[in-house]
């Protein structure tokens, strides 16, 4: 009987250690899962995540509107950063306009100015022309009355 236990024992034994065997493996295959699930997650959400965040920042510090995050794939990140892409350029043209209507604004101020100084000379002259006739009215007004006077005294 005593072999049959030692035997039994035995088999225990080799079951244990292949139980022990099987789990370290399983161990290592589920470690070596998740560092293979944190390199998919760090080279296709991260390092596309800071590549979006790079280029936003890019554009804030250099004023650059026209750089843009490329995404090319259809997944969730390409589609965010597609739509900021969307949006800077509504900046961009935005920006082009704003500075379309300064332009146009800063020509019609000027043109503005041209008239307002066109209209200055004429006034001055308009002035000096009144001055001039109120002159000579008043000579006039003078001669007038130096005639009716001498009139009378002749």
């Amino acid at each position: 009987m005593n072999v049959a236990v030692e035997l039994f024992e035995t088999q225990a034994a080799v079951k244990v250690k292949n139980l022990k065997i099987m789990t370290f493996i399983f161990s290592l295959l589920a470690l070596a899962n998740g560092a293979l699930a944190l390199w998919i997650v760090k080279k296709f959400i991260i390092n596309r995540l800071r590549y979006f965040e790079s280029t936003a920042k890019q554009i804030v510090t250099t004023k650059n509107l026209t750089l843009r995050t490329d995404a090319k794939r259809q997944d969730e990140i390409s589609k965010a950063a597609n739509a900021f892409d969307r949006m800077v350029d509504q900046f961009l043209d935005l920006n082009l306009t704003t500075r379309q209507l300064d332009s146009q604004l800063e020509s019609k101020l000027n043109d503005m100015n041209i008239l307002l100084d066109q209209s200055r000379k004429r006034m001055t002259h308009q002035q000096e022309d009144l001055t001039s006739v109120a002159i000579a009215m008043t000579q006039m007004s003078s001669s007038v009355q130096l005639v009716a006077e001498n009139t009378q005294l002749a």
